[in-house]
């Protein structure tokens, strides 16, 4: 998945109340360095990456009972395919939708990538189910607090180093050494927010539980 950054240059600069013309503070150029640091800072913070799309095959044991199926990634932009496979290893594709009297299942929560089949397995097979599906959300799609904790560790780092420029006036120094200190907790509150969104381990639901491949990470 491309990593991408979850705000501009222009964001922290409006937070600061800077403008470019200004030449105060780092360049833009710095300032986006700062911001693809905090990114991946996010990222980090919440073991996942909020933004970009991949496109992901992952294969499955089955169950006696077992009707859902939790795919390791989140959220789900399209499940391509769901294939059954026999114990020869040959695959068949199995017809994805809501109609009952034709599909075989359908996605049933995007964000929480869960499948869901009309009728439960009758047996236990290992690597029964092939799934091809995309994931990942749009630059615009992330989460507000996920952009807000980003212009702050971005905004912090751009007045740190503006605090240690030999060419940064007393003025400056009185002025946004107390800003540093106040966006400290305003930052923290932040990322609390964004530690929500973390991955969890998701059980597989059915009428019995299956071994341990019925526990997926995302």
């Amino acid at each position: 998945m491309t990593a991408e950054s979850y705000c501009t240059a222009t964001d922290v600069r409006n937070y600061l109340g800077l403008e470019s013309a200004d030449n105060m503070g780092p360049s833009d150029s710095i300032i986006t360095g700062f911001i693809s640091n905090a990114s991946r800072t996010i990222d980090a913070y919440a073991l996942r990456q909020f933004s970009g799309t991949e496109d992901k095959v992952e294969w499955f044991d089955t169950a006696y009972g077992l009707q859902h199926l939790t795919l390791s990634a989140r959220p789900v932009n399209t499940l391509t395919s769901v294939e059954s496979a026999d114990s020869s290893g040959n695959l068949t594709a199995l017809t994805i939708g809501r109609d009952r009297g034709t599909a075989s299942c359908f996605l049933a929560d995007e964000e929480a990538g869960i499948i869901q089949f009309f009728s439960p397995f009758s047996e236990t097979l290992q690597q029964r189910i092939k799934v091809t599906y995309s994931t990942g959300r749009a630059l615009g799609q992330i989460p507000a607090e996920v952009k807000q904790a980003t212009i702050l560790l971005a905004a912090r780092a751009t007045i740190r180093a503006t605090l240690i420029d030999e060419n940064c006036s007393d003025r400056v120094k009185e002025l946004w050494t107390p800003l540093l200190a106040a966006t400290s907790g305003e930052y923290k509150e932040m990322l609390e927010l964004v530690k929500r969104h973390r991955s969890l381990d998701v059980a597989v639901f059915g009428e019995h539980s299956a071994p341990k491949s019925a526990w997926r990470h995302y």
